[in-house]
């Protein structure tokens, strides 16, 4: 899938989104957006349709079944960058920089296969093991430490482990107990071509798809 399409899709699923929460993650607070010193970005993967709508039903069955919305403030990805805070004023290097990293990354393909969890307040989609996606990942860490000084490529540095959040921190002990018996045994085997990486930018309440970067031809 085309960069530019990417984009669009993601214009058009965001407007049938009806949710508009604030982020109570701290990882977005609104405090570090009313310095007007930074501002939050990171870097994904997002599904083409189906896949995106399809993630997308999980998430909002979350939130009207068990009242966990912090998922709902960004399309469902794969993560290869945890959010970093840098100035706007370097959000052109920024660009130039992703784009200069990822033009000699070939397409590849991902598959899904089932579900799991981090302790009992995430479920996500898993995403196969992909050496493409995770050199792509290596490439985006060292480019993020030598231009920007920034490290948190990984969650609290304990590696790489991509998929797909459905349900996030937000999703009570007790809920979990419920909602983990609906996923456990459940199949969900999908596979798609990933030909672009998508740069997603914080606005204060949600995610935005600032741009969306085409690998190599």
């Amino acid at each position: 899938m085309k960069a530019a399409e990417i984009t669009d899709n993601y214009i058009h699923f965001e407007k049938r989104n009806e949710y508009n929460f604030r982020d109570d993650d701290p990882l977005s607070s609104t405090s570090m957006k009313n310095s007007n010193e930074a501002n939050l970005y990171f870097l994904a993967v997002i599904p083409p349709e189906p896949i995106l709508s399809e993630c997308q039903a999980h998430k909002d069955h979350f939130f009207e079944k068990y009242n966990s919305k912090a998922s709902l403030n960004s399309p469902p990805h794969v993560t290869v960058h945890m959010p970093f805070k840098l100035k706007e004023v370097k959000e052109p290097q920024l660009i130039d920089e992703v784009d200069n990293t990822i033009a000699n990354i070939e397409p590849f393909q991902l598959q899904l296969n089932g579900y799991d969890h981090f302790g009992q307040r995430v479920i996500y989609v898993m995403v196969e093991d992909s050496e493409p996606l995770l050199n792509l990942f290596l490439e985006i860490r060292k480019m993020m430490k030598v231009n920007f000084n920034i490290f948190n490529a990984d969650y609290k540095n304990r590696g790489f482990n991509p998929h797909i959040t459905l349900a996030f921190r937000d999703l009570k002990r007790e809920a979990f107990k419920q909602a983990w018996p609906e996923f456990e045994n459940a199949t969900y085997k999908k596979s798609f071509d990933v030909s672009s990486l998508g740069l997603l930018k914080h606005d204060g309440k949600k995610w935005q798809v600032l741009k969306a970067f085409s690998f190599r031809n």
